[in-house]
C-alpha cells in the first residue's frame, strides 16, 4: 500500500473520529460569545455580531496572530468589543469532502440561533469551505475573504455579497534572500509536510524556484516526521540554509505547532534558517521579505469595518498585500556572521544586538562615578598631605628659627655674662685682696678673705655658666678645642675618667654643624652623668664617607631603648630635630649592662648622600 493510500483509506475512519473530537472541542470552548474587550455592554448597548471561520488550528501561529490582531483593530474601530464567534475549521489537515460534515454541522447551529452581521475567514481552505456551503450558512450575510493566497482566489465565484483581501506570497523571496546574505550556499533545505495544502505548495515551490538550479541544490523534505526532519538538517553538508515552509501534518497524520518546528529546525540547523511569515522574525529565522502580519490584520479590519457600515462589498476588493520591505533578525544575523553590507537599502532590523556600552550603561555610569568620586578623594588626599608637608615645613622651619634665636640669645647672654659680669666680679675680687692687705685686725682680715674665696667661687660658678649658654671657644678656636674643653670640664666636675680623640675638623664646615654636635657631645655627657653610673667615657671625632662624626660611648649600667621611660626622651627628640636641620643623623645604641653609644653624624659641605 503506497502512502498515498494509507493516507486516503487506512486513516479515513481515524481521521473522521479526531475532526468529530475536534468538532466537540471547539463546542466547548467557543460556543459561548469572547468576553467584550472595552466598556461595558451596558453603556454603549451589544457589539456587531462576527463570524470568524480560520483554516488552521492555534498550531499555526502565523494565523492566530492574525486573527487576534483582526479583532482588537476591529474593536478599536467600532469603539466596543464585537460579539465575536470563531470556529477553527482545520480542514488544512484533510482532503475529502466528507471531512467538512461535522464542521459544517457545527457552523450550522451557531448561525441558527445568532445570525451573524459579517462573516470573515482567514487563509484558502475556510474561504473555499464558505464558497461551497455558503447558501447553506448564511447566503444573504457578507463575507470577506483575507488573509488568502491571490493564486487560490476564484473570482469568478464571487457573490455580490463578497469582499477580498488576499495575499501575494513570493515564495522566490526566501532563495533570493539566501543568495544575498551568503553567496557562497550550494544547498537549500525546503521543509514541508503532508497534507493537501502542503501537497499543493510542493508543486507550486517545484516551479518557481526551479530558476534558482544549478546555483542552489534543492534538498526536499516533505513529509516526515519533526524528528526525521530535524535529524536530515543535522547532516546538510557545509554552505547550506534551510528554508521553513510548514510543516502542519507528518505523513502519520500527527499535527504540530507552528513554533515549535521553527524552534526544532533552528535547534538542528548548522545554517541559517529562512521563513515566510513575518511573526517568525525574533523566533529563529534571519528574515526577509515575509509576508507581515500586521499590515493583513490592519487592512482586514478597516475593510470588515466598512462592510458593517454598509459599503457595498464589490467596491472592498482590494489588490493583493505584498511584502515590499525586508525584516531581519538582527540576533540571527550576528550568529551568522552576515554583514551589514549585505542587507538590502531601507530593510528593518529588528532586535538589534545592544553594544556592551549601551546594555550595561548604568553599570559603567556608577562605575565612573565611583571612579570619579574615588579621584577626587585621592586629589583631595594629595593636596591634603601637600599642605601637611608644607606645615611640616614651616613647623621645621620656624623649630630652626627659633633653636637658632635661642642660641643667639645664649650666646648675647654668655657674652655679658663674662664680659661685663664677671669682670665686675674679678675687679671685686682684687678689690677685697686690697682691703686684706691693707686691714690691721684679724677679724676684719678673716672675713675680708671670705669674701675674696666667695667672690672667687661666684666667679668661677658664673664663668661655668657662660660656658654652658655658649662656649665662646668654639667661635674662636673651633670644634675640637671645644669639645676637649668640655671634656676636661666634665672629667673635673664628675670625677669620671674622659678619654677624647679628636681630630681637627675640616674647613669650610658650618658653625650650625659644629654647635650641633657640641650640643650633643653636652647632652650625652649630661646623660652620663645623671643615669649612667659610669667610670670611663670616651669622646671621638672623626671625619668617615664625607661626613664628620661624633662618637660618646661609657661603660655604665645602659638601657632598654625599646622600652618606654617616664620623663625621659625629650633631650633625645631636641638633638634629632637640630640634626635633622643641619642634615645630620642621630643614632642610640644601648645594652642593659654594657654601657651606651651616642653617634651622630653631619654631612660635610660638598659631599654627596
Amino acid at each position: 500500500m503506497t502512502r498515498e493510500e494509507r493516507r486516503g483509506g487506512g486513516a479515513s475512519v481515524g481521521g473522521l473520529r479526531r475532526a468529530v473530537a475536534l468538532v466537540c472541542f471547539a463546542a466547548t470552548a467557543l460556543m459561548a460569545p469572547v468576553a467584550a474587550q472595552g466598556p461595558p455592554a451596558h453603556e454603549l448597548g451589544p457589539g456587531r455580531r462576527v463570524l470568524l471561520l480560520s483554516s488552521y488550528g492555534n498550531e499555526f501561529s502565523f494565523f492566530s496572530q492574525v486573527v487576534t490582531d483582526f479583532r482588537l483593530e476591529l474593536d478599536r474601530i467600532e469603539g466596543r468589543s464585537c460579539d465575536y464567534y470563531q470556529v477553527a475549521l482545520e480542514l488544512a489537515r484533510f482532503d475529502s469532502e466528507a471531512y467538512e460534515q461535522p464542521f459544517l454541522d457545527y457552523v450550522n447551529a451557531i448561525v441558527a440561533h445568532r445570525r451573524p452581521e459579517l462573516v470573515v475567514t482567514f487563509g484558502g481552505p475556510a474561504a473555499r469551505f464558505s464558497q461551497v456551503h455558503r447558501e447553506r450558512l448564511f447566503p444573504d450575510v457578507p463575507l470577506l475573504y483575507a488573509a488568502m493566497d491571490s493564486m487560490l482566489q476564484d473570482k469568478s465565484k464571487l457573490s455580490s455579497l463578497d469582499a477580498t483581501v488576499p495575499l501575494a506570497i513570493d515564495l522566490t523571496a526566501a532563495p533570493e534572500a539566501v543568495l544575498q546574505l551568503l553567496p557562497d550556499t550550494r544547498n537549500l533545505a525546503i521543509i514541508l509536510g503532508s497534507s493537501p495544502l502542503e501537497r499543493y505548495w510542493r508543486a507550486r515551490l517545484e516551479g518557481e524556484l526551479a530558476r534558482f538550479e544549478p546555483r542552489l541544490r534543492l534538498i526536499w523534505l516533505d513529509g516526515l516526521t519533526l524528528e526525521a526532519t530535524t535529524a536530515q538538517i543535522a547532516s546538510l553538508p557545509p554552505r547550506s540554509a534551510v528554508f521553513l515552509v510548514m510543516l502542519l501534518v507528518d505523513e502519520n497524520g500527527a499535527a504540530y505547532s507552528q513554533s515549535r518546528v521553527l524552534a526544532a529546525v533552528r535547534a538542528a540547523a548548522k545554517g541559517p534558517v529562512f521563513g515566510i511569515f513575518d511573526n517568525q522574525v525574533g523566533a529563529g529565522i534571519v528574515g526577509g521579505r515575509v509576508v507581515p502580519t500586521k499590515l493583513i490584520s490592519r487592512r482586514t479590519a478597516e475593510t470588515a469595518a466598512r462592510l458593517l457600515e454598509g459599503t457595498p462589498p464589490p467596491a472592498l476588493r482590494l489588490p493583493p498585500i505584498r511584502s515590499t520591505t525586508a525584516v531581519f533578525d538582527g540576533r540571527e544575523l550576528e550568529r551568522w556572521d552576515i554583514p551589514m553590507s549585505r542587507i538590502p537599502a531601507g530593510s528593518e532590523i529588528r532586535f538589534r544586538p545592544i553594544s556592551p556600552l549601551v546594555r550595561y550603561r548604568w553599570p559603567i555610569a556608577a562605575a565612573g562615578a565611583l571612579i570619579a568620586i574615588q579621584s577626587a578623594l585621592i586629589l583631595g588626599l594629595l593636596l591634603h598631605r601637600r599642605h601637611r608637608r608644607a606645615a611640616e615645613r614651616e613647623v621645621r622651619a620656624l623649630h630652626g628659627r627659633l633653636l637658632t634665636t635661642y642660641e643667639q640669645e645664649r650666646r648675647r647672654l654668655a657674652r655679658e655674662l663674662h664680659d661685663d659680669l664677671t669682670q665686675r666680679i674679678a675687679r671685686l675680687a682684687i678689690d677685697a685682696a686690697q682691703v686684706e692687705r691693707l686691714g690691721a685686725s684679724t677679724e676684719g682680715t678673716e672675713t675680708l678673705r671670705l669674701m675674696r674665696n666667695g667672690l672667687v667661687r661666684l666667679s668661677d660658678d658664673v664663668h661655668s655658666l657662660s660656658h654652658q649658654l655658649h662656649p665662646s671657644i668654639l667661635d674662636d678656636l673651633g670644634l675640637a678645642d671645644a669639645l676637649r674643653s668640655e671634656g676636661e670640664r666634665f672629667a673635673r666636675s664628675e670625677n669620671i675618667e674622659v678619654a677624647l680623640r679628636l681630630e681637627e675638623t675640616p674647613p669650610g664646615l658650618p658653625g650650625e654643624a659644629a654647635l650641633c654636635l657640641y650640643r650633643v657631645a653636652q647632652e650625652a655627657l649630661r646623660n652620663v652623668a645623671h643615669h649612667a653610673r659610669a667610670r670611663r667615657v670616651a669622646v671621638v671625632l672623626h671625619s668617615a664617607e664625607g661626613a664628620l662624626e661624633l662618637g660618646v660611648s661609657d661603660d655604665g649600667v645602659g638601657f632598654d631603648p625599646g622600652a618606654r621611660r617616664e620623663g625621659a626622651g625629650l633631650g633625645h627628640v631636641s638633638l634629632r630635630e637640630r640634626l635633622h636641620l643641619v642634615g645630620g643623623q642621630l643614632e642610640i645604641t644601648s645594652v642593659p649592662g654594657q654601657g651606651t653609644i651616642v653617634l651622630a653624624r653631619v654631612p660635610l659641605p660638598g659631599a654627596t648622600a
